[in-house]
């Protein structure tokens, strides 16, 4: 099982790798747009629609599949709630905090469930302001 664990962390490594390089190029597309959407052409409001896609997508992989199979090769038998691996995560060494992870996954969860226009540009400043974090991600793929 530890063999089939270690197959799936390297196709996850190389998965992770193009999305983070396609988040760089989103986060670099909308680093000076504006965040408020009234004033945003359809091309505008297209990057960013990328970008919070690509976030999420980064995200997604990291936290629900890099890091939970990450965990079970180190301990093939835990169980646990998203809150447990993070936990486990930490203490094997795979992340340094488990708060900024913790963000991200509320923040992701949100962005799955609302998109209210009226909401839009906090949520946009807030992938703008975590992205940063999820970059960090090639800094542990590289230990």
């Amino acid at each position: 099982m530890t063999e089939a664990y270690a197959n799936l962390l390297e196709d996850l490594h190389k998965k992770l790798e193009r999305a983070l390089k396609h988040l760089e190029y989103s986060a670099q597309k909308t680093a000076n747009l504006s965040t408020d959407v009234a004033s945003l052409s359809e091309q505008e409001l297209s990057d960013w629609e990328g970008f919070t896609s690509r976030f999420s997508r980064v995200s997604e992989i990291f936290l629900q599949r890099y890091m939970r199979t990450w965990v079970l090769i180190r301990d093939p038998g835990f169980l646990g709630s998203f809150r447990d691996f993070l936990n486990a995560a930490h203490k094997h060494g795979l992340i340094d905090s488990i708060e900024p992870w913790l963000k991200i996954r509320e923040m992701r969860n949100r962005m799955a469930h609302e998109y209210e226009d009226s909401r839009l540009q906090i949520l946009f400043e807030e992938v703008r302001l975590r992205a940063s974090t999820l970059l960090t991600i090639r800094d542990i793929l590289s230990r």
